[in-house]
């Protein structure tokens, strides 16, 4: 199924309250896994070359996943596979997330390690922006390649933009959203939140085109946040 955007706004918060803190190791925070030095130096000593097998300039709505892989094969010296080594899948554009699996929990960075064909790949969930290019890096030692994609919507699920805004509470560490969106034709919403303004992870969804607020909770008040409220469809 298709997804496809049909309004959004972005608004910068800091939370008002104490909150427990943010937990790193999230979709899409500093805490995915990270390969270690030793690694990029053993990769280096056996991998000639990383290439692209597939999934390069694929073009896709926003909102959905690509229709095909990002995939990535490793060879070495004497133009062999190379199974068992550890590539790292970073998305390096400010929006999007990869996954080992479509669908599946979404990360800017993860490890996936080359299969008996030298084979590794992830899953590109393309973001909630049109007219956006993706690009996703493979790397294993100093081996690097870069996949790049494009985003677009139907003209006609274009639509007017939400409008919204903040206000603390009601409980410690939790802000209430509220919006307007001025259309006809959404049928939910969906809510993602960013501490940098870069890196963006889904933190609600509401499937009831009357919604106009959700409250988000688990805010650090030392921690500055970017909302984005997006109105969209299944089409």
């Amino acid at each position: 199924m298709a997804l496809a955007i049909i309004g959004c706004i972005f608004l910068p918060v800091r939370a008002e309250a104490p909150a427990a803190a943010v937990v790193e190791s999230s979709p899409g925070q500093d805490g995915d896994h990270k390969p270690s030095a030793p690694a990029k130096d053993a990769a280096d000593s056996v991998i000639l070359t990383l290439a692209i097998e597939s999934g390069d300039h694929q073009k896709g709505r926003s909102g959905d996943y690509l229709p095909q892989p990002l995939v990535v094969r490793a060879r070495d010296v004497a133009g062999r596979v190379v199974p068992n080594v550890v590539v790292t899948f970073q998305v390096t554009s400010k929006r999007g997330l990869i996954s080992n699996t479509m669908p599946g929990e979404g990360f800017t960075l993860r490890e996936v390690m080359t299969d008996g064909d030298g084979r590794a790949g992830v899953f590109l969930h393309q973001p909630f922006r049109a007219d956006f290019t993706t690009s996703v890096t493979a790397s294993a030692g100093s081996r690097q390649v870069t996949f790049t994609s494009a985003t677009f919507v139907h003209k006609e699920m274009t639509g007017r933009p939400v409008c919204g805004t903040i206000r603390p509470g009601p409980n410690p560490g939790e802000i209430t959203l509220n919006w307007t969106y001025h259309g006809d034709n959404a049928e939910w919403f969906l809510i993602q939140v960013s501490t940098d303004n870069v890196h963006w992870r889904d933190a609600a969804k509401i499937v009831d085109p009357d919604a106009t607020s959700t409250t988000i909770s688990n805010l650090d008040q030392r921690t500055p946040y970017y909302f984005s409220i997006c109105a969209g469809r299944d089409d």
